[in-house]
């Protein structure tokens, strides 16, 4: 039997830093429970008029199930009236069956708000989340990640608890309840982000990192499918309840169980602490943080706009799945709310999988030495950005085939997974002391592509839902992908930057001088303190295994003693 089973079934004490991350990926869940729930929200809150329910679909493909093949269409790439005419009359049957259900779902909303209205209420989160993200990331920092990774989630959870009053009062109360949510949640990545700087062993970043961050996926999963049965069961402000209450409790629980470092936690034994300790030591964390980090040199740095890049990449492709899909599937596949739901969760499920597969895979290549951190970043990171593009691109010419299209979907998404080993880590790889700043730049980066992706998206479909101008929305994420990739392969470094050690309370990890000879003591300290690069940088352990002595043989059996999120 496994030894991580093992010790869990034999009811041995989890390894305090295992417990931490259960209860950032339980974290994670709930923010993103919070931050989506509104969306199925509205469908209960709002009335919905027949007239403004109107479609604008020229081309739709018969209601879903249609042809695998391209169906017949004129030289506008529209369809041909002959099969308009067709897919009208087959539709009919299915629209008559719905129509009781429609209409009571009509009924129950009290809300008069147009589809403008409320796309402005979803849109303001965005404009908050954008603002926060570089000053969380400092905040963390200078007081502590767990802190500002806790704090966060409760304050955006306590505003669930506004979200009824202020929907009923005006839309514009909503707006702001969601702005300030924004604003609260900003900085939750960028902290973790620092927590990980001081409790993850440099070795085991890879593997904890990507199951950790990568739980939004299920919470997008739990959200829409619970939300349904809280407003279908106790109406619609119930979602809004649950997902502030579910954050309430979290919090209390994260703030008794965690602290802000190794040597604060009360229940650490010493054997784990001194673990974490000598490792973050080596791959470059200090014992302080610098008051002003040093922005001139962080600017200036090549590896920092190289993550900047990828991540606006990667935000590219992923909001134009997020908030466009769903509407492709509708308008252009023909599925029902009810379909749509289930097919727009499967792509995240696909992804979640990927997540644990490719970050297994590459923190066993970096532990074992056979890749240079450098090198697992820029291979992933291939994977993550060019296999996606190519299949997403594939999905505009997937006819009307729902099945081959979800199924491109979620391969896409598999091998987006990828990220957990392409830069979800790579911040701290660069500069452990200020990683949640490098972070709050980098997800900057990523929020102003997730705002313009869609605004692209409506100035190509431009009210004509045709599956060619659907096919140029997909090819957007082409060009988009390969430049930023190509600027990641080119910039992209797993070295600790000179300027990471730059105000800190020590330049760099010291060794106490050792009584033998000079020769010995040479060599224990540059043991202890790893190795350079030709170019002076402090390598981290993975790259210090190509050069002479690393963490790997410490950290040889750590496989076995981790157990996994």
């Amino acid at each position: 039997m496994d030894k991580k089973i093992k010790n869990i079934c034999t009811g041995r004490r989890l390894p305090v830093r295992i417990q931490l991350g259960i209860l950032a990926f339980l974290g994670f869940v709930n923010l993103y429970i919070v931050r989506s729930h509104l969306s199925v929200s509205l469908v209960a809150m709002v009335r919905h008029d027949a007239a403004a329910q109107a479609t604008l679909v020229s081309d739709a493909c018969g209601g879903g199930g249609g042809p695998t093949g391209p169906v017949p269409q004129d030289a506008l790439g529209n369809w041909t009236s002959s099969v308009l005419a067709s897919n009208n009359a087959s539709a009919s049957t299915q629209g008559e069956e719905e129509e009781e259900e429609s209409t009571s779902h009509q009924q129950t909303g009290e809300l008069d708000w147009d589809e403008r209205t409320q796309g402005f209420v979803l849109s303001t989160f965005y404009y908050g989340y954008v603002i926060t993200q570089i000053a969380g990331g400092r905040a963390a920092e200078l007081y502590g990640g767990t802190r500002v990774f806790g704090l966060s989630i409760f304050v955006s959870g306590i505003l669930c608890f506004f979200i009824p009053f202020c929907a009923r009062m005006h839309y514009l109360a909503l707006a702001v309840v969601r702005f300030l949510q924004g604003l609260a949640q900003a900085p939750v990545f960028p902290a973790m982000h620092a927590v990980s700087s001081q409790w993850v062993p440099a070795e085991e970043r890879t593997q904890f990192l990507g199951p950790v961050y990568y739980a939004t996926s299920v919470g997008v999963m739990l959200a829409m499918p619970l939300s349904g049965l809280l407003i279908d069961t106790l109406g619609w402000a119930s979602a809004s309840y649950f997902a502030g209450l579910a954050a309430v409790v979290w919090s209390a629980a994260w703030f008794l169980l965690t602290s802000t470092k190794p040597a604060n936690h009360p229940r650490i034994s010493l054997e784990e602490r001194e673990k974490i300790e000598k490792s973050i030591e080596l791959a470059g964390t200090s014992g302080g943080v610098a008051a002003q980090a040093p922005w001139r040199d962080i600017l200036r740095s090549p590896p920092v706009w190289a993550l900047n890049a990828v991540d606006f990449g990667n935000g590219w492709g992923l909001s134009l799945f997020v908030t466009q899909v769903p509407t492709y599937m509708r308008n252009i596949l023909g599925l029902s709310i009810k379909q749509n739901g289930l097919m727009s969760a499967l792509p995240f499920v696909a992804r979640y999988i990927g997540v644990h597969l490719f970050s297994q895979l590459f923190g066993r290549i970096l532990r074992r030495g056979l890749l240079t951190t450098t090198r697992v970043r820029k291979v992933s990171s291939v994977i993550m950005m060019l296999f996606p593009a190519a299949f997403l691109v594939a999905v505009s010419y997937s006819g009307c085939s729902a099945e081959v299209t979800i199924a491109l979907m979620c391969t896409a998404f598999f091998f987006n997974g990828a990220v957990a080993a392409a830069y979800t880590s790579n911040h701290i790889d660069v500069s452990p002391n200020y990683a949640g700043t490098l972070m709050g730049l980098a997800n900057t980066a990523h929020n102003v592509a997730a705002m313009t992706a869609p605004m692209l998206t409506g100035f190509i479909i431009n009210r004509q839902q045709t599956l060619e101008r659907w096919r140029w929305v997909f090819w957007t994420c082409v060009p988009v992908y390969v430049v930023t990739e190509v600027i990641f392969l080119v910039f992209a470094s797993g070295e600790v930057q000179p300027w990471n050690f730059r105000g800190q309370s020590q330049e760099l990890p010291q060794q106490e001088p050792d009584d033998g000879d000079d020769d010995d003591n040479d060599d224990d300290e540059e043991r202890e303190v790893g190795h350079r690069s030709e170019s002076g940088a402090l390598l981290g352990p993975e790259e210090a295994a190509k050069t002479g002595e690393s963490l790997e043989d410490r950290g040889r059996n750590e496989e076995d003693q981790l157990p996994r999120v």
